[in-house]
């Protein structure tokens, strides 16, 4: 749990405290986000998950990812986004995933897929608990040799709190709950 500071409100100026509840079963990972205005007027706001996946840069052409989503893009030379792509299924190798959001989803679940093992990570946007829509999912690495990757679902685009794209608002007192449910299955 979080609330704002003396130094959160110098930059953000709005009271609020944010819950993170993490609950693990044996092939999946629920996580909670509790957004609670505890300020007097609209809270604008907009979160996301930053989950790494342990996946050596040499396998990724193996892990097959599905899109589900209606847009794609990344952002300008501005920080807005410019969503220019539709999605398709594709491989983590593919260099066009880096850095890249897909919004307006399809349906709310997805996964990615090792071909050769067939290991299976899914994610789940709408388990039950859930309250809000995710916007979001923006797959990241870092460089092409980087052993790991990122799928990592938001409730709006990056910078949102400026051009607005899933940016969010809370009223006075009122609280937001978003849930999502990764499962992992080990394959063969």
């Amino acid at each position: 749990r979080i609330t704002e500071t003396e130094k959160t409100l110098a930059c953000y100026p709005f009271p609020f405290r944010f819950e993170v509840a993490y609950r693990l079963g044996e092939e999946t990972l629920e996580v909670e986000f509790l957004t609670t205005n505890t300020g007097t007027v609209p809270l604008p706001y907009y979160a996301g998950h930053h989950f790494y996946f342990n996946v050596p840069h040499t396998d990724r052409s193996q892990w097959e990812i599905e899109l589900p989503f209606a847009k794609a893009g990344r952002r300008d030379e501005a920080g807005n986004p410019d969503l220019n792509t539709v999605p398709e299924t594709t491989t983590l190798a593919n260099p066009e995933l880096v850095d890249r959001f897909q919004t307006t989803p399809l349906r709310t679940t997805f996964a990615t897929t090792n071909r050769t093992t067939g290991e299976r990570i899914s994610f789940d946007l709408n388990p039950p608990g859930n309250a809000i829509p995710w916007y979001a999912v923006t797959t990241w690495s870092e460089t092409p040799e980087s052993d790991f990757y990122c799928i990592e679902p938001w409730l709006g685009l990056p910078n949102a709190i400026h051009h607005g794209q899933g940016l969010r608002h809370i009223a006075p007192g009122a609280s937001e709950k978003a849930v999502c449910l990764l499962r992992h299955s080990s394959g063969k």
